[in-house]
């Protein structure tokens, strides 16, 4: 699969996972994700699915707490399941978590999947505008900058002793600190380099214009086949 035929996928398949059905759980919309997942080598499948769980978790853990021990009703309108379906509150709970799941999963598994080639080489060959491509590399390094800035920040607290390097009910009320020191990091490490680093080696144009765009394979045509089947079996039997 190229990087155009991953991007499509991935636009359908989510497409796919809240497409409006009678099931609670979407079930033709996990046959692509999975199959995305198995292709993967297992250590590149192992990340892909610790990612989707650590994110996942804390938000199903959430939902419960809120839809279904405070709360006690699941809503009137839902936007993955059929109008005439009635949900309690774990039917909801667990529709919502396992679509989260399966999109955590699914952006996962593409990252891991083009993760051999680089973000630089798989935005270079995608088919969009350079301005586009500039959007996506500036994003993508405002995210590396945040993790950087979190670990110099959380670093720096630590040293201080204004908060523990384990869990502690310091770091719970200290964590402001660090929210604001992580703010602070990223505003100046983002500016350094915009101003210096990235003036001087040419980027993010320099990278972008240079790069050879990918065509379309007869590959990215049979995964397209696996999003397009679920949702035909989503429009019979949902």
């Amino acid at each position: 699969m190229t990087p155009n035929g991953s991007l499509l996928f991935l636009a359908l398949t989510i497409g796919d996972l809240f497409f409006p059905t009678r099931f609670t759980l979407p079930l033709f919309a996990a046959a692509p994700v999975l199959a995305l997942v198995l292709s993967l080598p297992p250590a590149s499948m192992y990340r892909a699915a610790r990612q989707a769980v650590v994110i996942t978790a804390p938000l199903f853990a959430f939902l419960l707490i809120v839809w279904v021990i405070v709360v006690q009703a699941a809503p009137v309108s839902v936007l993955f399941v059929s109008s005439q379906v009635t949900l309690t509150p774990i039917g909801y709970v667990s529709g919502v978590a396992s679509r989260l799941l399966l999109f955590s999963l699914l952006v996962a598994a593409v990252v891991q999947r083009f993760a051999p080639s680089g973000v630089v080489a798989f935005v270079q060959a995608i088919s969009l505008p350079a301005s586009a491509k500039t959007l996506v590399l500036i994003t993508l390094s405002l995210r590396h900058t945040i993790a950087q800035a979190a670990q110099r920040a959380h670093t720096a607290l630590v040293a201080a002793q204004v908060l523990t390097a384990r869990a502690s009910w310091a770091n719970l009320g200290q964590g402001w600190r660090l929210v604001q020191g992580v703010w602070m990091a990223t505003l100046n490490m983002s500016l350094e380099r915009l101003d210096t680093k990235w003036q001087m080696e040419g980027l993010p144009e320099g990278f972008v214009l240079h790069g050879a765009v990918r065509s379309w394979c007869r590959a990215d045509l049979l995964w397209m086949m696996l999003p397009a089947l679920a949702l035909m079996l989503a429009l019979v039997f949902g």
